[in-house]
């Protein structure tokens, strides 16, 4: 009995799944390069193929669906405890926001102690400067990113090296940190925060959030109190760091209204964190079918993030408070539940 070796078996698959990355992929990218591309990324690195091999086609799909191929500049593949991650790099998140139209000009770039480099706000707006050494530059010193609309405005985002530190201390996939990517990541980093006040669509603010996935989530619980507004339109300002903790120990407030259904796709998972009378508060935003549903709960979060990634129809239960709609609980729906023949 002939076997196979797990590179051929990786080659076999991807092959079959052509017509998935054709579904999913610009024009421009041809299925079978994007397969010769994941091929080379396998081939150069044999972690992949000792990884989950579920979670490569699924890293595979997600660079796909981003526009992107892994080929270590506009993406890359990596492993974090067994599993594979898919990590759009700052050439590839650049590349789509370029192709996007959306934006006139964007960047980020990492200062060192030995660059020219200040900024400051006037009465008109944000500015600054930026010239790199020609010689040795030094120690680096923060990270910035900007982006110009097409009307002339400016958005800009400085990172210190001290708030750096804590980003890379939390990043599951701590390696890719280091040695070359080192900058890479600093950057991503700033242009994902800049990202969060950027005026631009769902698909492309989707690459830029893929690297939430990178994180760690912290161990130290919150408890939920109440937030000071219940404007759920307005939770963009998470930061650049892994989503609190919730306290499983504190309950949702119990409410007296009876529970409603609804169906939708998720389309925006959001959070935002705050303090009331001393006590911490996290609280989640979930955009179903044009309307936002508020939660404390963190792992039903997480089941929302899950099901916008696979952009499913969901079914879900909630109630209408005085402070928005409370979302109870949602999943995909089944096939007796779509009126589909099982």
């Amino acid at each position: 009995m002939n076997t196979i070796t797990p590179l051929e078996e990786v080659k076999q698959n991807l092959t079959r799944m052509q017509t998935d990355f054709k579904m999913v992929l610009p024009p421009q990218i041809s299925p079978e390069k994007f397969v010769r591309v994941a091929m080379t990324a396998a081939q150069n690195t044999p972690d992949l193929l000792n990884a989950n091999r579920s979670s490569f086609y699924n890293a595979c799909i997600k660079c796909a669906q981003d526009g992107l191929i892994p080929d270590g500049n506009e993406a890359t593949l990596t492993v974090f405890k067994g599993m594979v991650i898919y990590i759009p790099m700052i050439r590839g998140v650049l590349k789509k926001v370029r192709n996007s139209g959306e934006l006139g000009t964007v960047d980020a770039q990492v200062v060192y102690s030995n660059d020219e480099y200040e900024s400051w706000l006037d009465e008109k707006g944000q500015h600054f400067k930026h010239k790199k050494s020609l010689g040795d530059r030094g120690e680096p010193v923060l990270t910035y990113a900007y982006a110009l609309t097409k009307d002339g405005a400016i958005y800009f985002e400085e990172i210190s090296e001290e708030q750096m530190a804590k980003i890379e201390a939390i990043a599951k996939t701590s390696h890719v940190w280091k040695g070359p990517f080192r900058d890479e990541m600093k950057r991503k980093s700033a242009l994902h925060r800049l990202s969060k006040r950027l005026p631009m669509s769902t698909d492309l603010e989707n690459v830029i959030a893929r690297d939430e996935d990178m994180y760690e989530l912290p161990q130290e619980p919150v408890a939920p109190a109440q937030p000071t507004s219940s404007r759920l339109d307005s939770i963009v300002d998470a930061q650049d760091r892994p989503l609190p903790e919730d306290n499983p120990a504190v309950a949702e407030p119990e409410e007296p209204n009876e529970k409603q259904i609804g169906e939708g796709v998720v389309e925006v998972c959001k959070f935002k964190e705050g303090e009331t009378n001393g006590k911490a508060w996290v609280l989640y935003g979930i955009k179903i079918a044009k309307g936002w549903y508020n939660t404390f709960n963190m792992n039903l979060y997480k089941e929302c993030i899950s099901l916008k990634e696979n952009k499913v129809l969901c079914h879900f239960e909630y109630l209408e408070t005085e402070k928005g709609k409370q979302l109870l609980s949602i999943h995909s729906k089944t096939p007796a539940e779509m009126n589909i023949p099982i």
